[in-house]
């Protein structure tokens, strides 16, 4: 488009004034729906935008409401049980036509991990399993209750070969992330002594 001062026959100068179209609104895509943190760190919530040079802003409401944060990762402190933030793709005044909503959960206040103990004959070996209400976090077994030697990650846990009764220890982890005061659960593996044939 053009613009001129029509009052101006002679010498009118024209102003080129440029337009841009978007075919589509921009879209917003996040990591996950669902992320689990612990109250002593920050929640780290990650979108991204697109066609270029969309951006995310990181809103308290699924409509207007309070812009958060402008950027791909957004790292803030939890308070409450839950908090669920959205996420917008915005390229100007063009905006994604919904925002896409992330479940942000304090893992302080979900229950420990479970596991059952079990019972083998000596000189074999078993696979132990561990479930908590905590989804998408890891697995990891340990040789002590604190400190110590991480032997695994992952579920199921495969013992070596036993011999004697051992316990293990499983915790539940966010990227090798553990809420400040959660305990490792026990799991008991109980050796019995294979007696001799009777002669």
């Amino acid at each position: 488009f053009e613009i001129s001062n029509v009052n101006c026959l002679n010498g009118a100068t024209r102003h080129p004034i440029y337009v841009t179209v978007i075919a589509f609104p921009p879209t917003a895509t996040v990591d996950t729906n669902l992320v689990y943190a612990c109250s002593s760190d920050l929640a780290t919530v990650v979108a991204s935008a697109s066609p270029a040079p969309a951006i995310i802003k990181w809103y308290d409401a699924p409509s207007n409401g309070t812009l958060l944060f402008q950027g791909d990762t957004f790292r803030f402190p939890i308070f409450a049980d839950t908090t669920i933030v959205y996420a917008e793709a915005s390229i100007d005044q063009c905006v994604s036509s919904q925002r896409e909503a992330v479940l942000v959960v304090n893992a302080d206040n979900i229950s420990d991990v479970t596991s059952n103990n079990d019972t083998i004959c000596e000189g074999s070996s078993t696979q132990l399993f561990a479930s908590s209400q905590i989804v998408g976090g890891d697995f990891s077994w340990w040789d002590a209750p604190t400190g110590g030697n991480r032997l695994a990650t992952g579920n199921p846990f495969n013992t070596p070969i036993l011999n004697n009764t051992t316990t293990y220890y499983v915790q539940v982890e966010f990227g090798y992330d553990v809420c400040a005061g959660r305990q490792r659960t026990p799991v008991t593996v109980q050796v019995e002594r294979i007696l001799p044939a009777p002669v």
